[in-house]
């Protein structure tokens, strides 16, 4: 990230924070061009709107929360610039969960509500959204391809 971008985003942040002396905290990115930074009010997500889908993002969000699956909670947006506020949902991932369940019965009962909650996913309408394609499709596998299995070593046959 440029210092320039990472000073809109700090200005950003000043806007819509009650605490403007705290620091976004890089934590994360992914097999994207968002970054992530922790804030006490939760996460900034550094998303250029060059490259990724905001408006889309705050509807799946916003189609999640009102079915009562837990997803972020929008708090502030700049479309322009490419800059979220969005609810913490901390740091657990359900591989970690699952993994350290002790007990089997604990851990099939984690993933038949997972399940639960893929079946839930049918029932959502989220207007206004592009078509997956199988042109979509196949670069969203090759980005799998890329970033996770080149990642992790694995040889695929």
């Amino acid at each position: 990230m440029s210092q320039e971008r990472y000073k809109n985003l700090v200005n950003f942040y000043r806007k819509v924070t009650s605490n403007p002396s705290s620091t976004p905290i890089l934590i994360s990115g992914d097999a994207s061009f968002r970054k992530f930074y922790r804030v006490p009010e939760g996460i900034i997500m550094d998303a250029p709107p060059t490259t990724e889908k905001n408006h889309e993002f705050v509807k799946i969000a916003n189609a999640l929360n009102a079915a009562q699956i837990l997803a972020p909670k929008i708090l502030a947006t700049d479309y322009e610039q490419g800059f979220l506020l969005v609810s913490d949902l901390g740091d657990e991932v359900f591989a970690k969960v699952t993994n350290a369940c002790k007990d089997s019965q604990a851990r099939v009962a984690l993933y038949k509500e997972a399940i639960n909650l893929v079946v839930k996913f049918v029932d959502i309408q989220v207007d206004d959204l592009p078509i997956y394609d199988a042109e979509f499709i196949a670069r969203e596998d090759n980005i799998c391809l890329d970033y996770y299995f080149q990642a992790k070593n694995y040889v695929l046959k």
